[in-house]
């Protein structure tokens, strides 16, 4: 999955409502702040890394085989 700014967002209230996964919890996994994950979840922030980018989307892959 290809993250992209417009569908961060939803991705990431999908993640937090559907599987009871904490912004904390995300932020672990992929490694960046839990701040950092809030900024995301409200459209205020996007990944600009590119390892950030590919650590978030296989912290997604991962989701997808549970």
């Amino acid at each position: 999955m290809i993250i992209e700014a417009n569908n961060l967002t939803s991705i990431l209230e999908e993640i937090t409502k559907d599987r009871a996964i904490t912004p904390e919890m995300i932020a672990y996994k992929v490694g960046v702040s839990p701040m950092t994950v809030y900024r995301w979840r409200n459209g205020r922030a996007k990944p600009k890394s590119k390892v950030v980018k590919q650590s978030f989307e296989n912290f997604l892959k991962t989701l997808e085989k549970q």
